[in-house]
């Protein structure tokens, strides 16, 4: 259940414009790398949603916490290791979980 929240988590950070690399690193050498930002990726013509912007992500008291969770979620994702150790502890995970549920509900129009 863990690693699906995370994955998830992951995804719709990548809906709302921000991606980590973090391919073939350890996660705390990853956490060094800066999130990409970009256009958010939209589905239909009905909904648009606003993509988070560096300087936006950079006043998020938990944008390491975020970071963590999608540095997790890729090593998940590519099958890095049978098991991870990518050190999301169940109480980083929620606070990801609530940043990214807000994010969704001010984003989404």
């Amino acid at each position: 259940m863990k690693d699906g929240a995370i994955v998830t988590c992951r995804s719709l950070w990548e809906l709302l414009g921000v991606t980590m690399y973090s391919k073939n690193q350890e996660a705390q050498v990853a956490l060094m790398n800066p999130p990409r930002f970009g256009a958010a990726i939209s589905f239909l013509e009905d909904f648009s949603i606003q993509p988070v912007t560096e300087l936006e992500f950079s006043k998020f008291p938990d944008k390491e916490e975020v970071k963590k969770v999608m540095i997790a979620g890729n090593k998940c994702v590519a099958h890095i290791d049978e098991y991870p150790d990518h050190d999301v502890t169940e109480d980083i995970l929620d606070q990801v979980i609530k940043r990214t549920l807000e994010q969704i509900e001010i984003r989404i129009t």
